[in-house]
């Protein structure tokens, strides 16, 4: 006997609704079924990748110019100083990349150009050369830059998450550049 269109079409239906796993479960339609999977992968503007991305490479500068200041300080107070960046920028890399992966974000596994040459250049100096560069360099000028680019994300990222991590990590920055000026005046 063969088996009428009504019959096929019915075969076929169900044939459909088994091959695609959970696609009627949620909601009985392959349509919200469809959604439902695209608006679990959040959409993180452009911008907002861009500056996740600077902040992963200003973690990382941080934490690998500190980790040279262990190896080469003698003085406390930069050892001291060191110590709180690796603490603190491994703690704000590790909330960055839950927060990337969260968002299907891709983060550089090292800094950018310039601040390894900037790293390069401070690996040979020693004792309190070192110490001067250090600070001037890694504890000055890279944590200005962090205030602005932190105090960017605070205010103007559209992501509500990546602003949100913005608002946590500013107060930490500020107080880091607070603490580079009394290390760079004593």
């Amino acid at each position: 006997m063969k088996p009428t269109f009504k019959q096929a079409s019915l075969a076929a239906l169900m044939a459909l609704a088994f091959s695609t796993p959970g696609a009627y479960a949620q909601s009985g339609s392959m349509a919200s079924d469809h959604s439902a999977k695209s608006s679990a992968k959040s959409e993180v503007p452009a911008a907002d990748q861009q500056m996740m991305k600077k902040l992963a490479q200003a973690n990382i500068a941080e934490i690998a110019t500190a980790e040279l200041a262990q190896k080469k300080s003698q003085n406390e107070q930069v050892l001291k100083f060191a110590k709180q960046m690796i603490d603190d920028h491994t703690a704000a890399q590790k909330d960055l990349a839950k927060l990337a992966e969260d968002k299907h974000v891709a983060l550089p596994k090292e800094t950018d150009d310039k601040h390894k040459a900037a790293l390069k250049k401070l690996d040979t100096k020693n004792g309190a050369e070192f110490d001067r560069e250090y600070i001037s360099m890694a504890a000055m000028a890279d944590h200005q830059d962090a205030v602005k680019l932190v105090g960017k994300i605070a205010s103007d990222a559209k992501d509500p998450d990546f602003k949100a991590l913005g608002k946590k990590l500013l107060p930490t920055i500020e107080n880091h550049l607070k603490m580079a000026k009394e290390l760079k005046a004593s």
